[in-house]
């Protein structure tokens, strides 16, 4: 196994968000395109903003984990969840 770092996830989440909304806003010109194709494209395309977006929100709300002595803080089984602002990787 490689080293195991803790990261701060939350300019990872906004990024995230930032690249859900302009997907969004790109399938909502390519579906009220009229062209079926170009219809299609963006339910595609707004589908995946939806499931980022919601990757984000679900990693915003995972539980918190003190860095400095890595316990989490609100079960004693911290290594079965997403720590809240930082992430294992």
């Amino acid at each position: 196994m490689s080293d195991i770092r803790l990261v701060n996830v939350v300019p990872i989440v906004n990024g995230w968000n930032d690249a859900a909304k302009k997907n969004l806003e790109e399938a909502k010109t390519l579906m009220a395109s009229g062209n079926h194709l170009d219809y299609n494209k963006g339910v595609v395309k707004e589908s995946v903003a939806n499931l980022v977006s919601g990757f984000a929100d679900d990693l915003m709300s995972a539980p918190f984990i003190d860095p400095e002595t890595l316990r989490h803080l609100l079960s004693p089984h911290f290594f079965l969840r997403l720590p809240r602002f930082y992430a294992i990787v």
